[in-house]
């Protein structure tokens, strides 16, 4: 058997499978590459865009429209408290709309203000009606103020903008969560890549470093070298080049894991995208809306 033939075979064999190997990398970590960035980009943008929304949130006057409907509130309180003096807030609140963005406990202490302010009004308006038989004047004003309806205008202004504001948000934590979904487990770097490269590595190894280190074998003789000699076969020009050649292939390829392993998204920016995923997170009064939300399925009020 002529072995210079054979690790000839073998070598250009291996080398033929080791190209194709290579080429599947570099069209794979390529195309990752291209996928990766975008992704990346598309990250980055939606964070910016959290943040943005978070900033039209914040210059919305939601004080107003909180002291408007309060407001509106007590005063609904306290026609139910013209019909039943022992209504108290809690059980008052079963019956009436919430305002969305008043936390529960704050509700219950301006109804309670309210009540007492009820019940101080009364004896005033009675006393005030006693003295008003006894010195016989009317207690109906001749001159009537009148309303401004500025504010009402103003506050249903802004109740539109914010609601406009909170479908843009539901819209856009339902976009963050499809790419959250795309990024999870930071497909790109590919664990079949990864694998593909130490194959390649092995066979290039093994199918062809190796057979033409052993070409020194001259034809026809049919006898292998000592691994003695063939270690001091190494130390010759043949030998240096299939160093140098062997050193520039596994260069590449680890220059290709490093590229793989690096196509992975930092866990900052991941944690960033999962917080602009909580409804909560873009304004104290919307983590309000959420709380009375989750208050009134405990009393069992439907939402």
């Amino acid at each position: 058997m002529d072995w210079n033939w054979f690790f000839s075979s073998l070598a250009q064999s291996s080398a033929a499978i080791v190209g194709i190997f290579a080429a599947f990398v570099i069209t794979k970590i390529i195309n990752n590459q291209t996928e990766y960035s975008r992704k990346l980009a598309r990250l980055r943008e939606l964070n910016a865009s959290s943040e943005y929304i978070r900033d039209n949130f914040g210059d919305r006057w939601f004080g107003l429209l909180n002291r408007r409907d309060v407001s509106t509130l007590v005063s609904e309180y306290e026609e139910l408290l013209e019909e039943n003096e022992d209504l108290e807030p809690e059980a008052a609140l079963l019956k009436l709309d919430w305002p969305d963005y008043v936390s529960y406990e704050r509700l219950i202490q301006k109804m309670k203000d309210g009540r007492e302010s009820y019940f101080e009004q009364k004896k005033k308006d009675a006393a005030r009606t006693s003295m008003e038989r006894i010195i016989g004047l009317s207690s109906a004003s001749a001159f009537p103020m009148p309303r401004d309806n500025t504010g009402a205008v103003k506050a249903v202004q802004e109740r539109d903008t914010i609601d406009s504001l909170i479908t843009e948000l539901r819209q856009h934590i339902r976009v963050c969560e499809l790419h959250k979904a795309a990024i999870t487990d930071n497909p790109e770097a590919s664990t079949l890549v990864t694998r593909s490269i130490i194959g390649a590595g092995l066979l290039f190894l093994f199918g062809v470093a190796l057979p033409l280190s052993f070409l020194r074998v001259a034809n026809g003789v049919n006898e292998m070298l000592e691994f003695r000699a063939w270690l001091v076969d190494l130390l010759t020009i043949k030998g240096a080049l299939l160093a140098i050649v062997s050193s520039i292939f596994y260069a590449i390829l680890g220059y290709f894991v490093l590229t793989n392993r690096r196509m992975t998204y930092a866990r900052e920016e991941i944690s960033t995208l999962e917080r602009n995923l909580e409804f909560a997170s873009y304004s104290e009064y919307l983590k309000i809306q959420v709380e009375n939300t989750l208050k009134k399925r405990d009393l069992g009020i439907e939402t």
